[in-house]
């Protein structure tokens, strides 16, 4: 059973997968394509052929891959390696399609097709191309390529500056799910490597042999596969009814986050004494001008006045200056359980 709650076929042919509707008393009446792939597991002492069972070969779909005439391909059931050039999709697309000879790949796949005709893959007798789109998981490396074009993917901010059509070396790894596994530690690096001697006088190039003029490129993570912007109706800005949001943004830093809400916490403070010390003073003020003999009023409103000022401003004063500390001891100090700084993930 999947994630889904549908049953995951078994075999590999239409009539060895039982679909998710068809129920077993379905399948006792014979209203199911259902076919087992053992018929009496009583008379059976061997792996059934063509079953699959522990690992032996399925029988599958008659499907085939287009392949060009320089390319070598190593293939296993569904599984292929094929080495030649840069072709994302048909003859005609590619570096490789334009005679580079600085466009060599390989191209590792698994399941060609196999999201087509929802999730069924390819009818028999198909015969296909490379499907960036389709396939069920891809590691490509290509000598000269355009990465995001071949996966459709959104321009990142350097591809909106200079352009998405330059070709450069470049990885594409494709599947439902990925996961990178460090038992030590995992790190994501772009520029220039170092410590090497040879090299020109400003370091290393591309693969191209051109010069990185940014000591520090991009790394950009975007959820959705999408960069547009988005506009937010009422706006805080004054007179501003409509307010347009960057949907791909630059990173906080935690530290710098840090140290600027720890100088905000100072403002506050010192608002906090110079609004508890005028209180003080009035209250000063207040205790002076109620002596009066003269006018009996006086002295009737100034002691209400002190009440009020007390309960509704003092302690409120002293009420916002704990939550403070709690906060400030919370969100910025590394004890804090809604510490800003991550303990494990780093960045630049």
């Amino acid at each position: 059973m999947s994630l889904t709650g549908n049953k995951i076929p078994i075999g590999c042919t239409p009539k060895q997968q039982a679909t998710a509707t068809e129920t077993d008393h379905q399948i006792e009446q014979g209203d199911s394509d259902y076919v087992p792939l053992v018929d009496d597991m009583d008379d059976t002492n061997a792996t059934p052929p063509d079953s699959g069972l522990f690992h032996t070969f399925p029988k599958l779909p008659n499907l085939s891959f287009k392949s060009a005439m320089n390319e070598t391909v190593i293939q296993s059931s569904d599984s292929y390696i094929v080495l030649g050039t840069d072709r994302p999709g048909s003859m005609a697309s590619g570096y490789g399609a334009v005679g580079s000879c600085a466009a060599n790949s390989i191209d590792l796949v698994v399941g060609r097709g196999s999201s087509l005709n929802k999730g069924k893959g390819p009818a028999a007798g198909t015969i296909l191309d490379n499907l960036f789109v389709s396939d069920a998981a891809r590691i490509n490396i290509s000598q000269l390529t355009n990465i995001d074009l071949n996966f459709g993917l959104a321009p990142g901010s350097e591809q909106k500056a200079h352009g998405n059509s330059m070709p450069r070396s470049g990885i594409g790894i494709k599947a439902d799910d990925i996961r990178i596994l460090g038992r030590h530690s995992v790190k994501i690096i772009t520029g220039k490597s170092s410590g090497y001697t040879g090299l020109p006088a400003k370091g290393e190039t591309n693969s191209l042999g051109g010069k990185e003029h940014q000591p520090a490129p991009t790394i950009e993570l975007i959820a959705g596969n999408h960069v547009e912007s988005r506009i937010v109706y009422g706006g805080v800005k004054v007179g501003n009814v409509n307010e347009e949001i960057n949907t791909l943004q630059r990173a906080a830093m935690g530290d710098n986050l840090r140290n600027g809400l720890e100088e905000l916490v100072d403002i506050v403070g010192e608002l906090w004494s110079a609004t508890f010390n005028f209180i003080l003073t009035e209250t000063v003020y207040d205790g002076v001008v109620g002596v009066d003999p003269l006018r009996h009023w006086v002295p009737s409103a100034a002691i209400p006045d002190q009440i009020l000022k007390a309960d509704y401003v003092l302690n409120s004063l002293w009420q916002t200056k704990l939550n403070l500390m709690l906060w400030t001891q919370n969100h910025l100090k590394p004890h804090g359980y809604r510490y800003v700084c991550s303990s494990n993930v780093k960045l630049t």
